[in-house]
């Protein structure tokens, strides 16, 4: 279900609360490992470990970057066995 605020009329005033939401939903495109992360998600779905190597990081370091991006609502995780698999929400 769509957050009620996607949905607003774009002529209405934007309150202090969802400027600060907004600023830190933002704030994902600053760090250029996340922004790495978001295009290598654009085509498929993949593990942590599949997101390491086509990124070049360490997984641990994908792993704390996703976890980011899940509490923002860019990214979902569903388990595949004992993984994770990564894809961007819709």
């Amino acid at each position: 279900m769509p957050h009620p605020l996607e949905h607003s009329p774009p002529d209405r005033r934007l309150g202090a609360q969802e400027a600060s939401e907004v600023a830190e939903a933002m704030s994902v495109f600053a760090t250029e490992s996340r922004v790495r992360l978001l295009y290598a998600l654009l085509d498929a779905e993949r593990s942590v470990d599949e997101l390491a190597e086509v990124v070049e990081m360490e997984p641990s370091a994908v792993s704390q970057q996703l976890r980011v991006l899940r509490q923002l609502r860019f990214v979902v995780a569903e388990r595949d066995g004992r993984r994770m698999r990564y894809r961007l929400h819709d």
